[in-house]
């Protein structure tokens, strides 16, 4: 069967052989660091936190960024204040895993992204990766 097209619908600018995708992945590589992503194992644990990340959402700005922090850390409160018994732990975890990427909180995202999968002691894995979070931040 001939399709009634002669050229392809979405094309690559004609920047040469390949050199679309090496400008696509230079310009990549400048916002995030692959490197760290790639030489990590799968069954290593991840970071707490990575100040580069919420610099690059805050733009550069200090400020922001305290601001940011600070907006964070009322919502890690406000979690640990809930009663778990009557908690919507989807909603709870969705919120969390947004504003864990945004600040840099990597290891808190990757609970409330895993969170079926935590069981009986969920709350407990949660709190001690808070306090870590915290121990990190303040230091």
């Amino acid at each position: 069967m001939k399709l009634p097209f002669s050229r392809p619908v979405v094309a690559w600018p004609r920047l040469g052989r390949g050199r679309g995708l090496r400008l696509l992945a230079d310009n990549l590589g400048k916002q995030f660091n692959f490197s760290e992503a790639i030489s990590a194992s799968p069954n290593s644990e991840p970071a707490v936190f990575d100040r580069n990340i919420l610099m690059h959402h805050a733009m550069g700005d200090a400020s922001l960024a305290t601001e940011v922090l600070a907006l964070f850390e009322a919502q890690l409160s406000r979690l640990e204040g809930l009663d778990w018994t009557h908690l919507d732990l989807a909603f709870e975890m969705h919120t969390l895993r947004g504003a864990a990427a945004a600040v840099g909180a990597i290891q808190l995202q990757d609970i409330a992204e895993r969170w079926r999968a935590g069981g009986s002691g969920f709350e407990a894995t949660l709190t001690a990766a808070i306090k870590s979070f915290r121990a990190k931040v303040l230091n």
